[in-house]
């Protein structure tokens, strides 16, 4: 049986228009690797949010994407690829409280979610490099890696709760504190 995915459409010149700004905003800065870098990126960020309706992080129309989402405490960073066969984190960026997702971009204006990781469990797996690149990351691929619906019922149960108590640095570091919700319910 196949593996379930989410499948949510773009707007493909809100996705252009966006990414104009964020190439100008990393000229020259050796991490664009391809051409779409850019548009695919921005493409996966913005069916995220339609799909769970958390709104985007203040980055996206700026220089990048420190902090794509954040609900109830929770940081999530879309990671979107042209070939989505492997969920790809850099090794030197990676936040063991990030939820890490997989997205497959469509050229036809779709992007495709596949799964995703918690940043702690990325750091256990292997690491190579892709490609010509020589920037090592952490890879797992997409049938390992946890799937869409347990991102939204984890993330539904920590909003439905009165007050959620959350670590510090995101959910595995052990230390806690309170922190009230604040604006509206995700996926709705």
């Amino acid at each position: 049986m196949p593996r379930p995915t989410v499948r949510i459409p773009f707007d493909r010149r809100e996705a252009q228009r966006i990414a104009d700004i964020r190439d100008a905003a990393h000229e020259d800065d050796g991490r664009h690797f391809n051409p779409d870098f850019e548009l695919v990126g921005v493409a996966g960020e913005l069916a995220f949010e339609q799909w769970s309706g958390i709104p985007i992080g203040p980055g996206l129309n700026g220089a990048g994407d420190e902090e794509d989402f954040k609900v109830a405490g929770i940081q999530i960073d879309v990671k979107t690829f042209q070939k989505a066969n492997n969920l790809i984190v850099e090794a030197a960026r990676i936040k063991p409280g990030t939820a890490y997702v997989l997205a497959q971009y469509e050229p036809q204006g779709f992007i495709e979610f596949r799964g995703w990781e918690w940043g702690k469990v990325m750091q256990t797996m292997d690491v190579k490099t892709f490609g010509k690149h020589t920037i090592p990351n952490h890879f797992q691929h997409w049938h390992a890696i946890r799937p869409m619906h347990q991102l939204r019922d984890g993330l539904l149960l920590l909003w439905d709760r009165l007050e959620l108590v959350a670590p510090a640095g995101g959910i595995h570091d052990g230390e806690t504190r309170r922190q009230p919700r604040s604006g509206r319910r995700p996926f709705q």
